[in-house]
């Protein structure tokens, strides 16, 4: 679907929270704020892309067709943006918690990047992250990185489970980890993910 922007974008820029203004032109779920709704960095406007989903757009861009009929997307706004390393959602895992899920996750549009990060501890050297989604939508693909960006490892699936992914990584040093969602052929699904260190 074809987003066209109207000269009213910028009034609705204004109320905008102050996110970092270079996150590109991937759309990404409008934030949630305490006190506000629909917030989108300052160059990018909220726009309704169908029942329930708010997307913050760059002003200019079109966004290629990927929507799926009848399909809705999980309502995540409260850890975008995260489509880069630098904007990552801090889990928490390995800042007095060792496991999370987030149960009600959607890589929406289906060219979404969905950044996590987590802490490996002294004392701890393994990772263990999985995801759970449903395959007819399209697979997602999930990644591990170290601190530099290096990567690690990408999730498998177990025999005759095709809508779970799972990565593991061991004998790692103690630092900040991160973990990427995405669609492998750009569609959009929803999805659950597992986090554990030790």
């Amino acid at each position: 679907m074809k987003i066209i922007l109207s000269f009213l974008s910028l009034s609705l820029i204004l109320g905008c929270s102050p996110y970092s203004p270079e996150l590109g032109d991937i759309p990404f779920r409008c934030g949630q704020e305490e006190g506000a709704e629909d917030t989108c960095p300052t160059g990018y406007t909220c726009q309704d892309q169908g029942p329930g989903d708010k997307f913050c757009i760059r002003d200019g861009y079109e966004e290629p067709s990927d929507l799926t009929p009848g399909f809705q997307c999980n309502k995540d706004g409260q850890i975008e943006p995260n489509e880069t390393p630098e904007t990552a959602f801090v889990t928490g895992v390995g800042d007095g918690e060792q496991s999370l899920n987030y149960p009600n996750m959607a890589i929406c549009p289906g060219q979404d990047l969905d950044y996590y990060t987590l802490k490996v501890n002294e004392g701890e050297s393994r990772i263990y992250a999985e995801i759970r989604f449903n395959s007819a939508n399209g697979p997602l693909v999930l990644q591990v990185f170290d601190a530099e960006g290096e990567f690690l490892r990408e999730g498998t699936q177990p025999p005759q489970e095709v809508d779970f992914r799972q990565a593991q990584v061991g004998n790692l040093d103690p630092g900040t980890y991160s973990i990427v969602v995405f669609s492998k052929d750009g569609d959009r699904n929803n999805y659950s993910i597992n986090f554990e260190v030790n």
